[in-house]
């Protein structure tokens, strides 16, 4: 049998015999994806009306398309549901199966009736990341033109035609089905184009570890988080009236409306008004507000006492306050009143999760500031739970410290009693807030012009400011220089779990080598130690769920007359970082909001 690749719907039984005959010729990998019909799958509303396959049988590879319950049967019409479901579980259960974005089909193959639980799988979507993470998108399509040199999808005339007039829920399988076949198709060639550079980086057992948190994830979000809608809807309504007070009273100062979200009245008044200095973009040379100029601009309006800078900072608060989050909360809700947000494995470089729809990895430590203060109460739990939030204390400091084994460091970390940035400060001679500030700055690869920039002072003032805090901490400067060596002769940087950060510019970009090294590395731990909550029974859905990971923040729904026991169980796990890096890694667990 030549490669067979379905450009339309087979008959019903050669279907099934071609579904049997993976089974039969005993191919150890099988991708699969679902067509579903556009609606969330995790809440109920959405499901999967038919199924895909690719395989490589002695013959040649194999890829079709089953449709199963199209509500448009069209002149095809859907196979028989449950004479396909026995093979189909088996696969699932008897074979590696491969999804390009398996934390999306494993739910969605669940809708099915599948059992879904002990099955091992493989997502070219985040093995992508782990070979290269500086890609833009990890769509299949972009994927593929990276890896194999083609689109990873294709779709006819028909195909366009109807998902432009009926959407996906109107999609007959006739039409449907070449577009399916291609994809499935396209996923098994991804995989084997990606195994080469996963066996060279050695990355199996890093890819066993992110399977067990993409399951996590996936619980996660079937748990989803309970809203406050009420106070959502108060805040929305506090962060309208307060911008246009201020628009108001800048209208009264200046005789003109103006909007700080726009790139020429922020000229007005960051550059005309503050007089701060002019920042320009790297590649066009012309003055820039784009967002990494607004991170700078807005460290300094945070500095600064100025009335203008504080109106400034509290408008541009609640207009992201108000669209981000208390507006954006609500328009994502599901039918239970619960939110369930995306979160996504591979929308960073550094390895850390980010979130969309919405974004819930920008909430807030509870604060003085009126936007976004007491935005973690848009959160509650159900009747006869809490929530409990275990965060930890300088997560990425430790772990620079302990690589580096900057004794002085690792001491303050020791003691409880200890404040490692009040220690700072005071051999600075600087506020506790500036000195932190600068820990980070310095941390995130921040060189003597950034620094001269946010603390308002020469760069030649910087650069001693620099030199003093490495001083102070010789070891974190040579652990440092020794990460970007290393990028420079490899382009590439490996992490404590195994994994690697690769520098698309080695370069250019080498002085980012020891932060990704922090901030990859963070991310890995609580990666594993939600894992092994989880292991440890606290994501059972019962006592206790997990429902979000915030920052550097675990957070938790525990029924009340657990929580004394959970709190202690949580504690001990998180705390307990594994492998032993030579440091405490403090993490707290408690009420949500305290």
């Amino acid at each position: 049998m030549p490669n067979l690749i379905a450009d339309q719907v087979l008959n019903e039984d050669v279907a099934y015999g071609l579904l049997t005959n993976a089974l039969e010729c005993g191919t150890p990998r099988i991708a699969i994806d679902t067509e579903t019909n556009g609606e969330d799958v995790r809440d109920g509303r959405g499901y999967a009306y038919g199924v895909s396959v690719a395989y490589r049988s002695p013959n040649g590879l194999v890829s079709f398309y089953m449709p199963f319950r199209h509500n448009n049967p069209g002149s095809v019409g859907n196979y028989e549901y449950s004479r396909f479901m026995r093979p189909l579980q088996e696969i699932i259960s008897r074979r590696t199966c491969i999804y390009h974005n398996a934390k999306f089909d494993l739910v969605s193959l669940r809708t099915l009736g599948l059992d879904m639980e002990r099955s091992e799988f493989l997502c070219t979507m985040k093995l992508a990341h782990l070979v290269n993470e500086n890609l833009f998108d990890y769509s299949l399509d972009l994927v593929c033109k990276k890896f194999l040199g083609r689109p990873g999808k294709q779709k006819s005339e028909a195909f366009k035609k109807f998902e432009k007039i009926t959407g996906w829920a109107g999609m007959p399988p006739e039409v449907h089905g070449e577009y399916a076949a291609y994809d499935t198709y396209s996923t098994l060639e991804l995989f084997e184009a990606l195994q080469p550079q996963l066996a060279a980086e050695n990355l199996h057992d890093v890819w066993t570890r992110k399977a067990d948190f993409i399951r996590v994830l996936i619980d996660m979000e079937r748990n989803g988080v309970l809203v406050d809608q009420d106070f959502c809807d108060a805040m929305a309504e506090e962060g309208e009236i307060r911008q246009t007070e201020i628009r108001a009273v800048w209208k009264a100062r200046f005789g003109k409306d103006l909007n700080p979200m726009s790139r020429k009245d922020l000229e007005f008044l960051l550059i005309d008004q503050l007089k701060l200095p002019k920042l320009y973009h790297p590649k066009t040379g012309k003055m820039t507000f784009d967002k990494s100029a607004m991170e700078q601009y807005e460290e300094v309006l945070k500095l600064i006492k100025n009335p203008l800078a504080e109106e400034i900072l509290e408008y541009r608060g609640w207009n992201k306050s108000v669209s981000s989050n208390y507006q954006s909360y609500l328009s994502h809700l599901s039918s239970d009143g619960r939110l369930r947000p995306n979160f996504l494995v591979h929308g960073t470089k550094t390895g850390r999760l980010s979130c969309r729809e919405p974004n819930l990895q920008q909430i807030p430590r509870r604060g003085e500031k009126s936007w976004n203060g007491e935005m973690k109460k848009c959160f509650i739990p159900e009747p006869g739970y809490e929530l409990i939030e275990c965060d930890y204390s300088q997560l990425e400091f430790r772990l620079q410290a302990a690589t580096a084994r900057e004794q002085s460091l690792l001491e303050i970390f020791a003691d409880p009693r200890r404040d490692v940035f009040g220690e700072l400060a005071k051999n600075l001679g600087w506020e506790r807030q500036l000195a932190k500030t600068f820990v980070y700055s310095t941390s995130y690869g921040a060189g003597a012009e950034r620094i001269a920039f946010v603390f308002g002072c020469s760069k030649e003032q910087a650069r001693k400011h620099i030199d003093n805090f490495y001083e102070l901490y010789p070891n974190l400067r040579k652990a440092s220089r020794i990460a970007q060596r290393e990028v420079e002769r490899r382009g590439k940087v490996q992490l404590p779990s195994g994994r690697y950060r690769h520098f698309q510019f080695p370069q250019s970009e080498s002085h980012k080598a020891f932060n990704s090294y922090a901030q990859g590395g963070a991310a890995d731990i609580v990666e594993d130690r939600m894992v092994a909550c989880a292991k440890a029974g606290l994501n059972d859905g019962k006592r206790s769920r997990m429902l979000l990971q915030v920052h550097d923040s675990v957070v938790f729904e525990v029924r009340s007359e657990d929580v004394a026991d959970a709190k202690v169980e949580i504690q001990s796990i998180m705390s307990n970082v594994v492998p032993d890096f030579g440091v405490v890694f403090k993490a707290e667990p408690k009420r949500w909001g305290e």
